[in-house]
């Protein structure tokens, strides 16, 4: 895990992708985040598109799993989707999802998955 003193947020170091190997719709990363343990917690959840913007760094540069630039620090794992789903819905049929290669914020059925999966994060939302 990822401790972030700037938001007091903790994030997981691997997203879905690398840890599963797939990509995800927003459903499934729901149920994703309700059944991990890591770092001693089991209270992980999706991020707000505000919480995943805390970690988009223009500067900084990882790899997605095409070998394609995050502007993700590269202390998380390396190879993950270029799109992560939010906390934030609209509506039943849908949520927002953030790239992390332009910072795009966009809104998609909750039943697509792309190549997108979930950066699961646990503490106070950030405001």
């Amino acid at each position: 895990v990822i401790e972030d003193t700037k938001t007091s947020l903790m994030w997981a170091m691997k997203d879905s992708y690398v840890d599963l190997g797939r990509s995800l719709n927003w459903r499934e990363c729901n149920e994703y985040v309700k059944g991990l343990s890591l770092g001693g917690h089991k209270d992980w959840r999706l991020p707000t598109i505000k919480e995943l913007k805390t970690i988009y760094e223009p500067a900084k540069q990882n790899k997605d799993l095409f070998g394609g630039k995050l502007r993700l620090d590269p202390i998380f794992a390396e190879s993950g989707p270029y799109s992560y789903w939010s906390a934030d819905t609209d509506g039943d049929c849908c949520a927002m999802a953030i790239t992390f290669d332009y910072g795009y914020v966009s809104r998609h059925h909750k039943d697509y998955s792309g190549s997108y999966g979930v950066r699961a994060v646990r503490g106070p939302k950030v405001q």
